[in-house]
C-alpha cells in the first residue's frame, strides 16, 4: 500500500511538470510570433511595406521560426 501512495505522489509531480512544460512551449511560440511581428514593423518602416517585401519576409520568418521550434522541441 505504501508503494501505491509513493507512485501516486511521483506521478502527480510528473504531471505538474508536464503541464508546466506545455505552458512554457506555448509561451515560446507566442514570444517568437511577437518578435517576428516587431521585426516586421521595424524593417517595414525602414524598407517600406511592399507586397514583395511582405511575402519574402513572412515566408522566411515562418521557415526560420519553424526550424528554431523544431530544434528546441
Amino acid at each position: 500500500m505504501e508503494d501505491v501512495k509513493e507512485l501516486k505522489s511521483v506521478l502527480e509531480r510528473v504531471e505538474g511538470k508536464l503541464i508546466a512544460a506545455q505552458y512554457m512551449y506555448g509561451a515560446m511560440w507566442f514570444i517568437a510570433f511577437l518578435a517576428v511581428m516587431a521585426l516586421y514593423y521595424v524593417l517595414g518602416a525602414i524598407v517600406g511595406f511592399s507586397s514583395i517585401f511582405s511575402a519574402i519576409y513572412w515566408i522566411g520568418a515562418f521557415v526560420f521560426v519553424g526550424w528554431v521550434g523544431v530544434m528546441v522541441g
